[in-house]
């Protein structure tokens, strides 16, 4: 990593990435070796397994969403119960201070 250049290996397909900070420029450098591949079963097991994870993910922000919806409709109740039992904490209007 000398002369302002940085490397580090791409997540997606394992290239050697080499980034210039002068120029502002990156480029692939090496192929990563081939993973050993995984049989058709292999990779079915894990496309369940992701799909149950993300099938939870996604109804634990629904959820999420449902309960704030719930807590500012209970914050507004509130707010406005309190607004309507001491309207003495209005602010004052603009044309009240003529």
């Amino acid at each position: 990593m000398s002369n302002g250049i940085f490397q580090f290996a791409c997540p997606c397909c394992g290239k050697r990435i080499e980034y210039d900070v002068r120029s502002h420029q990156a480029r692939a450098v090496k192929v990563k070796d081939a993973k050993v591949s995984k049989d058709f079963d292999a990779l079915l097991a894990d496309q369940s397994l992701e799909r149950k994870r993300l099938d939870s993910a996604f109804g634990q922000a629904v959820d999420a969403q449902k309960h704030e919806k719930e807590a500012l409709e209970d914050l507004f109740r509130t707010a406005k119960k309190k607004a309507d039992e001491d309207p003495d904490d209005a602010p004052p209007r603009p044309f009240d201070l003529d």
